[in-house]
């Protein structure tokens, strides 16, 4: 509807012929009536008039969301039909989920075994700590007692041996240099950890071997490196893992949490849930149904926050501004009226029916209203209102050729007929305001003969 603007008021008074109004009248000459007969007469009364710019549109809402599944598969559970009102968090329908589930439930083992590692080999345990101190006690007290000779063959054993070990040391050195991957490969740890004990099974022969040439006590040096041992093993365990091993235990439980992330993210991806509250407003599935990702499964239309838009014509825009009061009713609920404010306007046109329009969005008062999506309404936008106000209908105005408004005054005794100057205010197509110049209950008259000579400007 091309929008214009217009006069809205409430009259309680009615236009009647002035043959009937004169009917009272004693003996009227022929030629009276005739006249009388064409004319109207109306009784002013006072009521509340606007003007306002009318536009039509439609009820929409701006929280609207289509849903789809972002897996394929089938439907498990379908929980909502069309036009349930739903909650915000209520699942709407499940996809079969079995394998999805069970990787969950995997990936969060992994997960808890990958922390316990790394939590055992950070923390010192207290039993372990209680026995490598008891050994180097034991170690200390047997070096106490060691009172054996060292012969030629006992340094020789050790000569042989020291070089096997010290052998030994370099070919697992080399073999963890070597090992597959590198230092963040698999096999490197292992390699490394067999490297570092041949080296120190080395390097207690060799001090062995010394201590056995210096003292030539062969008890005493093997007691001496079980001292050696001993504290060596008590240190390490003292020191805890080295930052190799920490990252490396890092790592894994980083990589398990991300684990963990994409199976849940996979599994939560069977199931569609309710952004908002709000309606299924359409529905595409049903039990059993398979689904793509993206494809449209339902709508959810939140019917808590309406709003209406409508299209204002190019001619009326200037005169709407935000925070207008509307009145506008709805096709679908006839002789109900609702209100509500002006919110958005549009910056750019666009052409409705070959008209050029401005998008108008209004925010309607009642947010529990009997209104619904998709219904079409016209509006008025308030643009002066004046309550109370003297009124007559427009076409009982006539705009002088001065520039002077006036009105024919109907006198209830003797039938005469006055033109007076009148003083308006709001007007439009239907009705007039009065500020001076008529009283409510006067009598004012149309003359169709006259209306030849001045006219109402105003739809006369």
């Amino acid at each position: 509807m091309v929008a214009r603007t217009l006069i809205i008021a409430v009259i309680l008074a009615v236009l009647v012929p002035v043959g009937v109004f004169f009917s009272q009248q004693g003996a009227v000459q022929q030629q009276q009536q005739e006249e009388f007969n064409s004319i109207q007469v109306y009784r002013v009364t006072t009521g509340d008039v606007r003007t306002a710019v009318e536009a039509s549109g439609e009820v929409e809402t701006d929280n609207e969301v289509s849903m789809s599944f972002e897996s394929s598969g089938r439907i498990a559970e379908l929980l909502v039909e069309e036009g349930d009102y739903v909650l915000e968090g209520s699942i709407l329908a499940v996809l079969e989920n079995d394998m999805q589930r069970l990787a969950y439930q995997q990936t969060v083992l992994n997960l808890n075994r990958a922390e316990l590692t790394q939590y055992d080999t950070i923390n010192i345990d207290e039993d372990e700590l209680e026995v490598a101190s008891e050994n180097l006690r034991a170690a200390w007290q047997g070096l106490g007692t060691a009172d054996s000779a060292v012969t030629d063959a006992d340094m020789a054993a050790m000569e042989i041996q020291y070089q096997e070990l010290l052998e030994a040391a370099r070919v697992a050195q080399t073999n963890a240099d070597q090992a597959p991957g590198g230092f963040f490969g698999d096999a490197y740890e292992p390699l490394q950890a067999s490297a570092g004990e041949a080296a120190f099974n080395a390097e207690l022969a060799r001090l062995q071997m010394v201590a056995a040439m210096e003292n030539e006590q062969p008890g005493v040096n093997a007691a001496y490196g079980g001292v050696l041992s001993a504290q060596a093993s008590l240190e390490q365990l003292l020191a805890g893992p080295n930052e190799y091993v920490l990252d490396r235990l890092n790592l894994q439980v980083d990589q398990a949490k991300m684990d963990v992330e994409d199976a849940l993210e996979d599994y939560a991806n069977t199931f569609l849930i309710a952004p908002h509250n709000g309606v299924i407003s359409t529905l595409n599935i049903q039990d059993g149904a398979l689904v793509s990702p993206g494809g449209q499964v339902l709508r959810l239309t939140d019917v808590g926050n309406l709003v209406v838009t409508i299209y204002v014509d190019e001619i009326d825009i200037g005169q709407v501004t935000d925070g207008r009061r509307v009145v506008f009713t709805a096709d679908a609920i006839p002789g109900t009226e609702f209100e509500g404010t002006v919110s958005k306007i549009a910056p750019q046109s666009s052409i409705r029916d070959g008209v050029v329009v401005y998008e108008v969005e209004l925010t309607v008062d009642d947010a529990d209203s009997i209104l619904r999506v998709g219904m079409t309404v016209d509006a008025e936008i308030a643009l002066q209102e004046s309550r109370g106000a003297i009124l007559i209908p427009s076409r009982f105005v006539t705009r002088q050729p001065n520039g002077q408004s006036t009105v024919l005054v109907l006198n209830e005794a003797d039938g005469t007929r006055t033109e007076r100057v009148v003083t308006v205010g709001l007007r439009g197509q239907q009705n007039t305001e009065i500020i001076n110049g008529v009283s409510p209950g006067e009598l004012v008259v149309l003359e169709s003969l006259n209306l030849g000579g001045a006219q109402s400007p105003f739809g006369g």
